[in-house]
């Protein structure tokens, strides 16, 4: 071998340490991110979703799409996972989901909301109303509620009582939908509904004075509907299929999520199960058939 052959194999030799060496160190993780693992974590401001995934990958499949407000809960030590680039956590949303169980997300994707370790004791004000020693206000089943801007976060409560366990946590502007007619009372004169988180379905007891009325039910029964009338879809109903026929197998030609508006087109008719009633999506060319139940009376 010549001394140009022994020069280009030096140099080869050396080019191909170098790459060695680069790769090497992009494949070294870096310092695992400290996480506050006994606090819920939500979507970091700004960032309109985040995809949790199978596997701890940009490349995984998508199995949930987290958006603000939902709460996600680490393990406790998290399990993290660095895939060259970024760090992710195995995570359980605080949502309903075909299989509920643990997910990747990338930790840069959340932030921790930490609950104080007691229950926390809000107070009233004179913007709140009415004040707990004011009475119960006077709701009924399907007006909706959201959680007042006053107020850092609301737990659903299993019970009406400020002791009873948080199973849901709602942040300011988050709305459900009352559930059942009469309020409870508790030891401290504070008033308690049953509600349903409008997004997740999820139900629970929120106390009074950290909520507020959004929009009331509707008060107009359907036999009094007629056409241009405009009804919605109910706020605790997650979304609703318009068919091309009045049966519950006709073919989907839109989907409405909640709280939208229809226009009423034509007469009521059954199926000999369910009545359904012809509407028009505003902004769309669609027209079809929905479901009674699922609509509530807007205006006239």
């Amino acid at each position: 071998m010549n001394r140009a052959m022994l020069s280009l194999a030096a140099l080869l030799a050396f080019v191909l340490l170098l790459v060695g060496s680069t790769v090497s160190a992009q494949n070294t993780p870096s310092n695992p991110p400290i996480l506050q693992y006994t606090c819920p974590h939500v979507i970091r401001p700004g960032i309109p979703f985040a995809w949790l995934r199978e596997t701890p990958s940009s490349f995984g499949v998508v199995a949930v799409t987290l958006t603000p407000g939902q709460n996600v809960f680490m393990e406790n030590p998290p399990t993290l996972s660095f895939d060259g680039v970024q760090w992710w956590v195995f995570v359980l949303p605080n949502i309903r989901t075909t299989r509920p169980t643990y997910y990747w997300v990338e930790t840069a994707s959340l932030e921790a909301r930490c609950q104080p370790t007691a229950t926390p004791t809000l107070v009233a004000t004179p913007t709140f109303t009415p004040a707990p020693n004011q009475g119960a206000a006077s709701w009924r089943v399907n007006d909706v509620l959201r959680v007042h801007n006053r107020v850092q976060f609301v737990w659903y409560r299993d019970l009406p009582a400020p002791g009873r366990s948080p199973i849901f946590t709602a942040f300011p502007g988050q709305r459900m939908v009352v559930i059942e007619p009469n309020p409870a009372t508790d030891a401290y004169q504070q008033w308690w509904w049953h509600v349903r988180d409008v997004r997740t379905g999820t139900t629970g007891w929120v106390e009074q004075n950290t909520v507020e009325l959004v929009q009331q039910g509707s008060t107009t029964p359907p036999s009094e509907w007629r056409i241009n009338d405009v009804v919605r879809v109910k706020f605790n109903v997650p979304f609703v299929w318009v068919r091309g026929t009045p049966s519950s197998v006709g073919i989907v030609v839109a989907t409405v999520l909640a709280s939208r508006e229809l226009v009423i087109t034509g007469a009521v008719q059954s199926d000999g199960v369910q009545n359904w009633w012809p509407v028009g999506v505003p902004r769309t060319a669609s027209f079809g058939w929905v479901e009674e139940s699922s609509l509530e009376f807007a205006r006239r």
